[in-house]
């Protein structure tokens, strides 16, 4: 690592612009601005004005700028910009819809954001800093699956950004999660993945897949809300369109990406598993329930469980 890499990550240390008073800045952010401390505040004020103004007068957009100003050019250093964006949680009201504000890490240089997570493994990191690192870590992960343009990367600042530098990446974050409390594994396993899949050529249809949880684990499937469990709590007709719309969508998007035979066979027979675990299930749902309509309700999907698993069939490899 260079002299000036290492003189501009020191910056980080300067009792003004730590990291640890960005993450009480970013915390204390985010805690006025969720959705549900903004409703909060609505709710407080309705029947005091002829319209409620809490929302137009929630000063987010200000808030935000002062942050990024404070910390915009220390980030910079390692790699890091930072930007104020809409959250996709919504809040429907009398007065409209309003989302919700948060602050977004973006990668602005790869390979100094990878100098700077190197340089964090090779020593012990404070509780604050590995927030940070973590937080990093979560919306970098948020942006590959929801935010960067896949049909048009090349244009993509932001991704093109990220992808720079971003085996490194993966491996500084790694580091850090072994020297650390293992928390940071998961995301760091669906970011290794998506470089895998950027290496092989597949990416947009994993992504499609991946914000869905279809790449997880099978086990991952049974204690979560998931093909292998939707038959628990869905309608016959929602059930049917989260097959069409989630499942057969992706098995169709790997099909048509000859690069992506492996993660086509893969979920192929997960979906397999999912319908045979299904099956099981309703079954002794249907036993222990006594409720009439609920009982007629799993008839009814352990019905539409048939029709799927023939459909599944034109899939078989």
């Amino acid at each position: 690592m260079s002299k000036e890499t290492k003189s501009n990550i020191d910056l980080l240390a300067n009792k003004d612009v730590s990291i640890d008073n960005l993450m009480d800045e970013i915390e204390a952010f985010d805690k006025y601005h969720n959705m549900g401390s903004m409703l909060a505040r609505y709710v407080m004020q309705l029947g005091k004005d002829e319209k409620n103004t809490v929302f137009e007068n929630d000063k987010s957009a200000v808030h935000a700028q002062t942050i990024v100003t404070k910390y915009g050019d220390v980030l910079n250093e390692i790699g890091l910009s930072f930007e104020p964006v809409n959250s996709t949680v919504k809040a429907f009201h009398q007065d409209g819809e309003t989302e919700a504000k948060k602050l977004n890490f973006n990668i602005a240089d790869g390979e100094k954001y990878a100098g700077y997570l190197g340089k964090m493994g090779q020593k012990i990191i404070s509780k604050k800093e590995h927030k940070f690192i973590k937080k990093t870590l979560n919306t970098l992960v948020e942006q590959f699956e929801h935010s960067y343009d896949y049909d048009n990367p090349a244009g993509d600042e932001n991704f093109l950004n990220a992808v720079a530098g971003l085996k490194e990446i993966v491996k500084g974050y790694e580091t850090i999660d072994q020297n650390h409390d293992g928390s940071l594994s998961k995301e760091v396993n669906k970011l290794a993945q998506f470089e895998k899949r950027i290496s092989k050529g597949c990416l947009k249809e994993y992504i499609y897949a991946s914000k869905h949880g279809l790449t997880d684990d099978f086990t991952e499937w049974t204690k979560a809300f998931t093909p292998a469990t939707w038959h628990g709590d869905c309608t016959v007709d929602r059930y049917r369109k989260n097959w069409k719309n989630i499942c057969f969508k992706s098995l169709d998007n790997f099909k048509n990406n000859p690069k992506a035979s492996e993660e086509y066979a893969d979920l192929v027979q997960k979906l397999k598993q999912a319908i045979e675990f299904a099956k099981v299930d309703i079954e002794e749902k249907i036993e222990k329930n006594s409720n009439v309509n609920y009982v007629l309700l799993l008839s009814a999907l352990k019905q539409e469980i048939g029709t799927i698993e023939k459909e599944l069939m034109k899939y078989d490899l």
